[in-house]
């Protein structure tokens, strides 16, 4: 895009959003800045975020760039200490009863484990394989795999989800459940180097479940992950969000500080290959249309 049309476009987009088209978006956003836990309708949702594409596009701000990788970061952990409109209690308690949300979401999550389980099944990666989650949160996904008998580390940035993946382990023990669990604190970018020594180039299997857009580099991730598996070990990249999650999560980004984008399939595919995985494949929705998540494995 040439400067001349850059600039024609930036001016078409500061008129739109400012225009009457958009008094309930700007009425709605300034409510929503205030209070994040607001609900909003999917046409609220769609009309906010509209505006505020618009109205970034026009001040150079969209598509979003995240330079300081520290600063990224400390939002992040930041986020996960307390969620938007909850104190830091609610928000722990919220945390540690995922996946058991009542609705929508609490199904859609259950029902993606058990699309999770399927694959590695299918990948021939079966109890007791030793897995590594990237991105694990407070670790409900990691800590049921155990159960299931499989050997698992669950990694996460923030020291606040530490604690709570930690819980897990110690609930399972009160129950007498005594499974390969254990947690660490690291980037997504360089967990290889925060596993021993010992473990690296050992893992049967790799997985990222809805986390790898909140990267700060998803290269460099995918980068650490082959280091992590063992000669024919499988990554696993589930439910990561295509190319339209960037505008419709921006309006999320902004009230959370955090990194959302979406990815292209082809280009991850390529990246993959680049790194040096031998072979791929799309596990889930084959037709994605740029729209619906993104289920891929690859193979070391």
């Amino acid at each position: 895009m040439s400067n001349r049309t850059k600039a024609w476009s930036r001016w078409i987009s500061g008129a739109a959003s400012s225009s009457f088209l958009f008094n309930g978006a700007r009425a709605i956003w300034e409510k929503n800045k205030s209070n994040g836990q607001l609900h909003l309708s999917k046409s609220q949702k769609a009309l906010v975020g509209a505006y505020l594409v618009l109205n970034d596009f026009a001040e150079g701000k969209f598509p979003p760039t995240f330079e300081d990788q520290q600063k990224l970061y400390e939002d992040e952990i930041d986020f996960t200490l307390m969620w938007p409109g909850l104190s830091a209690e609610e928000s722990f308690e919220v945390a540690q009863s995922k996946p058991f949300w009542f609705g929508r979401w609490g199904i859609q999550y259950l029902s993606d484990f058990l699309e999770i389980t399927r694959y590695l099944e299918k990948l021939g990666l079966n109890p007791p394989k030793k897995l590594v989650e990237i991105g694990c949160g407070t670790g409900w996904l990691s800590e049921f795999l155990a159960i299931m008998g499989f050997e698992v580390i669950g990694t996460t940035l923030s020291p606040y989800d530490i604690t709570a993946a930690n819980c897990r382990v110690e609930s399972l023990k009160t129950k007498g459940i005594h499974k390969q669990l254990n947690f660490c604190q690291a980037p997504m970018e360089t967990v290889d180097k925060s596993l021993k020594a010992e473990d690296l180039a050992t893992f049967d299997g790799v997985f990222v479940y809805e986390a790898l857009h909140h990267a700060y580099s998803w290269q460099e991730t995918i980068q650490a992950c082959f280091r992590c598996l063992k000669p024919g070990g499988w990554l696993l990249i589930c439910a990561e969000p295509n190319l339209m999650h960037t505008v419709i999560s921006y309006r999320v980004s902004i009230l959370t500080k955090t990194h959302e984008i979406g990815f292209n399939r082809r280009m991850l595919i390529a990246y993959l290959k680049k790194t040096g995985f031998s072979k791929h494949k799309i596990l889930k929705n084959q037709f994605a249309f740029g729209v619906k998540s993104i289920w891929l494995a690859a193979q070391k």
